[in-house]
Parts: structure tokens; C-alpha cells; sequence
């Protein structure tokens, strides 16, 4: 098994160590380091792009979105109009894509996990408007976050309860929140809904910020936490050229 040799390791690296603290943010490169962390207790809360999937180019990527910004002058979340544009022109670019798993064990990994009954949930920066298109894609490298999550049913929080330019809609194991709306808040909100109160929550996710937000709100509600900002792309990130790749008038 993939995982085996460098679970070992990491088991032997927290014996080792300094315990590491709930709430702690953790940066890790692979899955794999954050299975010392799982048992029976745990909520997994799995971030979607450049946590679990990735195009298999880099149209329609994470931080080809950012680009788009780039490319028009703006800055995100500052011109509602050019927000709702950009936004829907890379909903669009989703359908057309092929995706793959970040990590290509991670599929497997998680199908054991809700074997053995730990629940799973999605929580992505993407508006609900393309929650099927991002089933789909998951469903396409072989993850069904549905199969064993926390919730069976439709669950919609409005724009006037958030505050917010975007409402956020769980549906089949994922909790879609757009851009607008803080990851920790809408979760936060979301358990409160359910009335549902996890043991623990485990959550990674590739942008720090969302992995700090989580860890803000479930401090407050007095739920254990263990949150990993997950950079196995970061290189790939990094050497991404903006430039070059978005032609602006698809999208003006």
C-alpha cells in the first residue's frame, strides 16, 4: 500500500516530537501525513481544488481563476459585476475540462476511510451553481464524498443569513460556499442547521486562509480541530504564467 511506508514515518515523527496542539495549523505535502490523525471520532472536511483535484492542464485551474483577475485589472471580491463575469466564465470553463487527482492514492485512500465509517464532506469556494459539474468531476478520479457523509438531503443557507454575495448549498457530500462567503462561518452555520456537533474535524486545504478561518470558528464552538494547509502543488503554483494563457476577450 502507498501510504503504509510514510504513515510508519509519520507515526514515528508525532511520537517523537512535541504533541501537536488541536487547532494547530500544519503544512504538509502529502495525504498521507495527516492519517496519525483519523480514527473513529473524526469529521474529514476536504477542500476540492488543488486539495483533491487539479485540471489536467492548467485551463481552468485554481490559480488560472486568480489570473483572470490579473489579466482584467481587478482585484478579487472588489467589483461585483466583474466578480459575477469572471466567476461565470470559469463555471463555464469547468464542464469542458479533464481533471485528476492531486495525489492519485488519494482516491483510494478516502474510499477506505468511509469504509471504515469515518464521514466525509467537500467544502469548496465554488458557487452552487455547478455543484453537479463538481460531482462529476470528483465522481471521474473516483471520489464520492456522498457515500458516507454527515447529511443525506439538500441544505441551502441564504445570502441574507450570510451576508453575502453568494448563498452557500450542500448537496451529495459537498458544501459549496463561493468566493464571497469565510469557509469557517458557513461551516460553522451549517453544523448549526444540522444540529450536528462533530467529535473532531480534520480539514485540509491548499489556501492557509480557509484552514485559519475553520480553525477560528470551531475554537469558538469548542469543537477539537486539526487543520493541514496541503501544498503538494505548490511548485506547480508557482511556476504557473499568467500571462499567456487566459485570452481576455472570452470573457469581456
Amino acid at each position: 500500500m502507498q501510504f503504509k511506508s510514510v504513515y510508519i514515518s509519520a507515526i514515528l515523527v508525532a511520537g517523537l516530537s512535541a504533541p501537536i496542539c488541536r487547532g494547530a495549523i500544519q503544512e504538509i505535502k502529502s495525504f498521507s501525513e495527516i492519517q496519525p490523525f483519523v480514527d473513529k471520532d473524526t469529521l474529514l472536511v476536504f477542500d476540492v481544488d488543488n486539495t483533491l483535484l487539479t485540471p489536467t492542464t492548467s485551463i481552468g485551474s485554481d490559480q488560472w481563476f486568480y489570473c483572470l483577475y490579473d489579466v482584467a485589472r481587478v482585484k478579487p471580491l472588489q467589483d461585483k459585476k466583474m466578480d459575477s463575469k469572471l466567476m461565470k466564465f470559469w463555471n463555464r470553463v469547468q464542464s469542458k475540462i479533464k481533471v485528476r487527482a492531486v495525489e492519485p492514492s488519494v482516491p483510494g485512500w478516502i474510499s477506505q476511510q468511509q469504509q471504515k465509517g469515518i464521514p466525509t464532506l467537500g467544502l469548496t469556494a465554488r458557487t452552487s451553481d455547478i455543484l453537479s459539474v463538481t460531482r462529476r468531476q470528483l465522481a471521474s478520479i473516483g471520489i464520492k464524498l456522498e457515500n458516507n457523509t454527515i447529511y443525506k438531503g439538500l441544505l441551502k443557507i441564504s445570502k441574507k443569513v450570510l451576508h453575502s454575495n453568494d448563498e452557500a448549498v450542500f448537496s451529495h457530500g459537498v458544501l459549496s460556499v463561493g468566493e464571497s462567503n469565510s469557509k469557517g462561518l458557513v461551516f460553522s452555520e451549517f453544523l448549526r442547521k444540522l444540529k450536528f456537533v462533530p467529535k473532531k474535524v480534520v480539514y485540509v486545504d491548499d489556501r492557509e486562509k480557509h484552514v485559519k478561518s475553520m480553525e477560528v470558528e470551531l475554537k469558538k464552538a469548542g469543537i477539537p480541530y486539526y487543520g493541514f494547509r496541503y501544498g503538494a502543488l505548490d511548485t506547480e503554483v508557482k511556476s504557473f504564467k499568467c500571462e499567456s494563457t487566459v485570452p481576455l476577450n472570452l470573457f469581456l
